[in-house]
């Protein structure tokens, strides 16, 4: 279902989906007991949290216009909950983790996607594609510590 939101309820939404993230982050790397992992997702916890503040800072320096503008959207609600509602189990594997923190950081790319180009307002596509670029170095970055993690476990 497409409906109408504005910017700023759709940056709020991913900012508590960000906030969200770094708890269950933190949640994995207490339960988990695998070294590697551990530090892995103590850098992704990091990462998260630098994430979050950045966006809070575009928010903050984004003209009221842009974050006013109203842009035709999908339910977004649906983002990430069933990875929240699944904690980490006995039987999850460490790339099962991995993969699911990194499903997140990709939905929340292509959000900033589908709104860059669904927005006819000059100023909210500028914050979008800087959003989008900070988005993309860090699940790269993520995506590159997740390879390096995997080829450290099958040595």
């Amino acid at each position: 279902m497409k409906s109408f939101q504005q910017v700023r309820d759709i940056l709020s939404h991913v900012h508590r989906v960000r906030a969200r993230m770094r708890l269950l982050t933190e949640d994995y790397l207490e339960e988990t007991h695998d070294e590697l992992l551990a530090g892995y997702l103590a850098q992704a916890a990091l990462h998260d949290a630098f994430m979050h503040r950045c966006l809070a800072g575009e928010v903050d320096e984004a003209p009221p216009a842009a974050l006013n503008t109203w842009v035709q959207y999908a339910d977004i609600k649906p983002l990430a909950e069933d990875t929240f509602e699944q904690h980490q189990n006995e039987h999850s594997s460490s790339q099962e983790i991995l993969d699911k923190l990194l499903a997140v950081d990709q939905r929340i790319l292509e959000i900033y996607q589908s709104v860059r180009q669904r927005s006819e307002s000059q100023a909210v596509r500028d914050l979008f594609d800087r959003l989008c670029l900070m988005e993309e170095q860090k699940t790269r970055a993520k995506a590159w510590g997740q390879v390096e993690l995997s080829d450290l476990e099958s040595h």
